[in-house]
């Protein structure tokens, strides 16, 4: 049906050309608007080093309409260290963009890739340019030499004076560096500049005047910043104001702003429930050419007045890098093409000259330029940048590859694009003079022409052999997982002999996992993440020492993960999704004393920490605050978002397909033990709903037929819709005030509803209606009909069912969460036995129809399109809005709110683990805390903050402690939670016998002792608090330890405990205690 249908267009996966099965989290992400306009996007990406395939991986995840590649260079040894796409079997013999091609195109077949053959037969033009809506140039051409800087401002120039200009990006690598640059043209239209959600907030006071003041409820911020437009609605009074016109606001704070509007003549405000909404109005961003930002980089109307600087403790070095690029493409350009040569001297000296002269005569021009003088070029920053430049640290090619790839969607006016250098370095990563690692001489860093040459040139011979033999731990192999693979593969890590990574993940491969999880492909869907990523990597490459689990990382598996296994370890690496399991793997790391690199993706926002070992604080030292849960009485009865209808929606659907048929499969197994226990329900209302729950469940399941569904759902449309709204309304009615206050009830947050009668004529009633039918249809094992969507059959069912009028009753609503009242019937108690006493009737007379009932629950998946669930739930809350005047949402919309779906991106997933990269690297360093950085960083926006891990929270002595509620030693001063107490024991020791040896050690009292069994902290002594306690004393502690129910393998030597402790001054803090037997 046009109604129902549309409602089921999900049974296909498709909507507006776009798989919203593949690309559903990528949708939560974009919107299906700019989907629409990426699957039209062509685009040419030149140069296939690592930004240039890192590039083309994310963008045809992504899905443009077609992505080529040009690289004709022949395959070079060292380009297997960084193009995972190529191998052993294509040096010297096949072109790197057919190669990569030819692989690329397998990540998505809604994507035309191809490798490109120049119109005039020898070497890019314009003419072949033409073609694009954008391109991306990268590193190319053979080892050491580079495109010329000419060559890239004529294209550039080409294609921003074409009549629709043709987006252009360029991007490179240079050893422990990199660089992005954009131009859309002089007018590029940005349509939504962060990719949030409109802000919504209900206002409590306007104030018209000259100037319209606008107060917003105190009970919350709204969010909302100066230069923000935003749309009113329902405001009464001042009805001008809901023309829909977006309006500017300034002088914003908290719970306020104001419009330069004059609203003297629109009437006076009327307490209601009007509410202020914020909206994206397009606005033209105007570029330069790559030419013209050579000398001024920084456009006038940055706000920042600078370059991006993604790390404020090095202020001013983007300036640095533009100069040092800048100077490397001059010295090419004196050198036929040619990059300094590695570690050289003289080439480097002569860098460096070339920046002092190109700043120098920037300076001497008369022209306007942000260059620095010669004598403020860092001459350290620009050797570094040319001593390495044939080279390509794989970390930041990652990092560039998802920033540059998503500066490609950015084409389509969603997000901020860059305004217009980026530079980023990671200079920390070369070990310091003196440090064991750092190379002794030049001879190190010779290459021999194999795949690692790019990390031997970095670093040198013996950093790489290091890498090499390192042994990783990986939990996780989904979008992270998959990218961090790819990373150690590239970079060596767990290559060597005796090297090795162990990745682990129990869950299978879905169809939405192709979209982001890059190692798997279509026939690998029902598989094992683990094993098949594991395979896809060592095919990167073949070195690669990998094993891979299938196997939970918790208590329960700590028999796998013992103490042996975590010893043995150099890193552990997170691509976890829940903060349970990132805590647990945390305390093991604090416990074991092992570096942790812990990230986390969240559309187009990413972040990551560093824990290092007594030099950082760990994961679980700060944890981000819980999300706040929506209220009963906001779910239930004064919904005003439409998060609370979708989430009424998603409870609707569990109670009636999934928790009345299992109740009623539970009746049907043991009728009379069912309805005992019910009947002790002790809140009538909610006996009541069980009991009718069942009945109505048995008599569906006895007699339904197709038709029988559709009338059911009929009625489920009147209950919910119709009869519901209009009890809600009987007891507060419109014109209700609050007789406490004097505020009209429906005021504020609470929208009065208004009642919806099912008509044959309205699509969106019709399609609930054929949902909910075959979802019953389906707990009752009844066939759905291959017209259960025609528009005509549905009318023809429906238009004779009753609409019942609504019939008042004595019920109680509770008015709000502060409303102690008892919800329910007066007759609550009196229904609910005539329920019961039918049941048993049922159970008595029918007893073998009983037991032949079919009943099979719902069991609620997201990602299946044909099994109704959320097209059920996108119905229901959409007619749920409709109730409440709350603007309703697409369904894929609403599958991401009721599914939980996380909005995840390739994109942001490839930028954030190529920084976790780089601070791998740093942590086979001698490890310091300047040298670390946690990153935050959005993409939409192009922000970056970069900054030192804090270090570990220290115990300290104190005057006054709030806890213990009096003076407080620490013992020693200053410890932290990677310091502990270890205590030589045996399996006899007893428990007197260690509280001795503590006390004595520490000097101090023992209070109690205290183990974690299962989870839970509890005593094992504590003779002041526990008489019986003293008993114990006697007793071997590991003989207590398994009396309490604590596992304790046989590898196993050792046991955990918290003890608190005093002296004759008060109470003393220690480290935990760890007693080895």
């Amino acid at each position: 049906m046009a109604a129902a249908a549309a409602a089921s267009s999900a049974a296909s996966g498709a909507a507006d050309g776009v798989d919203t099965n593949l690309y559903s989290r990528q949708i939560g992400v974009y919107g299906m608007e700019t989907m629409g306009k990426l699957i039209a996007m062509k685009v040419l990406i030149v140069g296939l080093k690592g930004v240039g395939i890192e590039t083309a991986k994310n963008l045809t995840l992504a899905g443009p309409q077609s992505v080529t590649l040009y690289d004709p260079t022949v395959t070079e040894a060292a380009d297997l260290g960084c193009n995972y796409y190529l191998e052993a079997s294509h040096v010297g013999k096949v072109r790197r963009d057919e190669a990569s091609a030819a692989r690329v195109k397998e990540l998505n077949s809604y994507v035309r890739v191809s490798a490109l053959e120049p119109e005039n037969g020898k070497d890019l033009s314009t003419a072949d340019l033409a073609k694009f809506d954008l391109v991306v140039f990268c590193d190319e051409g053979p080892a050491g030499f580079v495109r010329p800087r000419s060559e890239l401002e004529a294209f550039n120039e080409f294609c921003r004076t074409q009549a629709t200009p043709i987006g252009f990006i360029v991007a490179s690598v240079r050893g422990v560096s990199g660089m992005a640059f954009l131009d859309f043209g002089d007018a590029h239209v940005v349509f939504d500049s962060n990719g949030e959600q409109n802000r919504v907030a209900t206002i409590s006071n306007i104030s018209n005047g000259p100037v319209t003041k606008v107060m917003t409820e105190d009970t919350k911020r709204h969010g909302f910043e100066d230069g923000d437009f935003v749309v009113f609605r329902d405001v009464e009074g001042m009805d001008k104001l809901n023309d829909g016109e977006p309006r500017k606001i300034c002088n914003v704070t908290a719970h306020g702003f104001d419009i330069e509007e004059d609203s003297s003549s629109y009437g006076e405000f009327v307490v209601c429930s009007a509410t202020v909404e914020q909206t994206k109005v397009p606005h033209p961003v105007a570029f330069a050419s790559y030419a013209d930002r050579r000398l001024n980089p920084v456009p006038a109307d940055d706000p920042m007045g600078c370059l991006i600087t993604a790390d404020y403790s090095k202020f001013g070095r983007p300036m640095q890098l533009h100069v040092a690029y800048a100077a490397v493409d001059n010295f090419a350009a004196s050198n036929g093409g040619r990059l300094p040569k590695p570690h050289d001297e003289a080439d480097a000296a002569a860098v460096v000259e070339a920046a002092k002269a190109l700043c120098a005569a920037a300076h001497a021009s008369g022209a306007d330029t942000q260059l620095p003088k010669p004598e403020d070029v860092e001459a350290d920053v620009v050797a570094m940048v040319a001593k390495r430049a044939v080279y390509e640290l794989q970390s930041l090619a990652a990092f560039f590859g998802g920033v540059v790839a998503q500066e490609v969607v950015k084409f389509t006016g969603k997000y901020s694009p860059l305004r217009q250098f980026f530079y980023l370095d990671a200079f920390e990563t070369i070990a310091e003079e003196g440090h064991e690692l750092a190379a002794k001489d030049v001879s190190e860093f010779a290459v021999t022409g194999t795949r690692y040459d790019h990390v031997v040139g970095l670093f040198g011979s013996r950093y790489a052999e290091h890498l090499q033999s390192r042994k990783v731990f990986l939990v996780g192999s989904g979008a992270l997982g998959c990218e961090f693979l790819k990373n150690f593969a590239m970079m060596g890590l767990g290559c060597g002999a005796d090297g090795r990574v162990t990745v682990t993940d129990m869950d299978n491969i879905e169809v939405s996992n192709l979209n982001r999880q890059f190692l798997f492909r279509p026939e690998d869907v029902g598989k094992a993440k683990s094993v098949c990523a594991a395979a896809a990597a060592k095919a990167m490459n073949p070195d690669l020492k990998v094993e891979a689990l299938e196997v939970p990382v918790g208590p329960d598996t700590e028999s796998t993960f013992d103490d042996a296994f975590w010893s043995g370890l150099d890193l552990v690496t997170n691509a976890l999704d829940n903060v349970k399991a990132r805590l647990y793997v945390d305390g093991i790391c604090v416990f074991y004393r092992k570096p942790l690199i812990e990230s986390g993706t969240l559309g187009t926002k990413a972040n990551t920490q560093v824990v290092a070992p007594f030099i950082t604080e760990s994961y679980g030292d700060s944890q981000d605050p819980e999300e706040d849960s929506i209220p009963m009485c906001t779910l239930k009865n004064f919904p005003h978002a439409i998060e609370h209808c979708i989430e009424w929606a998603r409870d609707m659907f569990q109670g009636a397909f999934t928790d009345s048929v299992q109740e009623a499969a539970a009746f049907r197994d043991a009728p009379e033990e069912w309805v005992k226990k019910t009947l002790e329900e002790p809140n009538a209302f909610t006996r009541r709903q069980k009991l009718e729950g069942v009945v109505n469940a048995i008599d569906l399941a006895g007699r339904a037929d197709w038709r029988t569904c559709v009338e059911e759902a009929r009625k489920l449309f009147h209950t919910h819709y119709y009869t519901n709204i209009c009890q809600l309304l009987h007891n507060f009615p419109k014109d209700y005030v609050n007789k406490e206050t004097g505020v009209p009830f429906w005021s504020g947050h609470k929208r009065a509803p208004q009642p919806l009668e099912f008509s044959i004529d309205e699509p969106e009633h019709l399609g609930f209606v054929a949902h909910t039918a075959a979802l019953i249809a389906d707990n009752f094992g009844i066939a759905v009909p291959s017209n259960w969507s025609d528009i005509e059959a549905l009318r023809e069912l429906t238009a004779s069912m009753p609409q019942p009028a609504f019939v008042p009753k004595a019920v109680v609503i509770k008015s709000g969460e502060d409303d102690d009242a008892v919800e329910g019937g007066d007759d609550d108690d009196k229904v609910a036995v005539e329920a019961a006493d039918k049941l048993r009737s049922i159970a008595a007379s029918m007893a073998a129809e009983l037991a032949a009932l079919k009943l099979a629950a719902a069991d609620f998946e997201k990602d299946d399109d044909t099994n109704h669930h959320i097209d059920f739930i996108a119905a229901a809350s959409n007619l749920r809005a409709s109730n409440y005047r709350i603007p309703t949402v697409p369904r894929h919309r609403v599958k991401i709110i009721a599914g939980k779906i996380i909005p995840a991106i390739a994109t942001t997933t490839c930028a954030v683990t190529g920084l976790v990269g780089i601070e791998i690297l740093k942590t086979f360093r001698v490890p310091k805390i300047e040298a670390f950085r946690n990153t935050f960083l959005n993409l939409a926006i192009n922000m970056y903050a970069m900054s030192e891990p804090m270090p570990p929270k220290k115990t300290v002595s104190k005057e006054y402690d709030p806890v213990t509620m009096g003076p407080l030693r620490a013992q020693p001063e200053g410890f932290t939670p990677w310091d502990r107490i270890e205590i030589d024991g045996s399996e006899a020791m007893t428990v007197a016998e260690l509280r001795d040896n503590i006390a004595a050690s520490q000097k101090v009292d023992i209070d109690i002792l205290s183990v974690t069994v299962n989870g839970e902290t509890k005593m094992m002594y504590a003779p002041l608090f526990a008489p019986s306690h003293r008993a114990r004393e006697t007793r071997p502690v590991v003989d207590v330890c398994r009396e309490m129910g604590m596992d304790l393998p046989e590898k196993r030597r050792y046991v955990m405990m918290d003890v608190a402790c005093s002296d004759s001054d008060g109470d003393v803090a220690v480290p935990r205690i760890m007693f080895k037997f």
